[in-house]
């Protein structure tokens, strides 16, 4: 069983297939795998077709409602930095722009020079959107970072199979 991370757009533009990031998480933990992000995969709590529960993690739901919010926003990225850190795989939809989602990238691109271990890092991007995801994301030198891939697939069959071969 391995720790992932799974990344994706919440607040940003909705996939395409609204039900992707449901689909992908369920089959990772399906297959025995702990993702550390499953909140990620819808905005609030959810429990699919098939009876799969998302949920905010528990400090996250505990947290007082400030007027602002605030404290709120500060707990979030506390609850995912450090899973970021925990994360034995990185995997992320770009299919959709969004602010957090590169800053989880940037950070978990960065974890040798912070004196962690390197994570294998699989960017999940419809074919159609090759030419449309961000120059940062697609700039990153894979000759430096040899754990970074970007997966261009048409399908979610092309997934499964990929996130397969990926997760060991």
């Amino acid at each position: 069983m391995a720790k992932i991370y799974y990344s994706g757009s919440i607040a940003g533009t909705a996939e395409e297939d609204v039900e992707l990031p449901v689909k992908i998480v369920e089959f990772l933990a399906a297959k025995g795998h702990d993702v550390l992000s499953k909140h990620v995969a819808l905005p609030s709590n959810y429990t699919s077709a098939n009876g799969f529960k998302f949920k905010l993690p528990q400090a996250i739901l505990d947290m007082p409602k400030m007027p602002e919010g605030y404290e709120l926003f500060q707990a979030v990225r506390k609850n995912d930095v450090e899973s970021v850190d925990a994360a034995e795989y990185f995997i992320v939809l770009i299919n959709a722009p969004s602010h957090g989602v590169g800053m989880e990238i940037e950070r978990a691109l960065l974890r040798e020079e912070r004196g962690l271990s390197a994570v294998p890092m699989l960017c999940l991007l419809h074919e159609k959107n090759k030419d449309k995801a961000s120059w940062m994301i697609r700039g990153v030198d894979q000759n430096i970072h040899k754990n970074f891939e970007i997966f261009l697939y048409n399908n979610f069959n092309n997934i499964k199979t990929k996130l397969e071969s990926f997760v060991k």
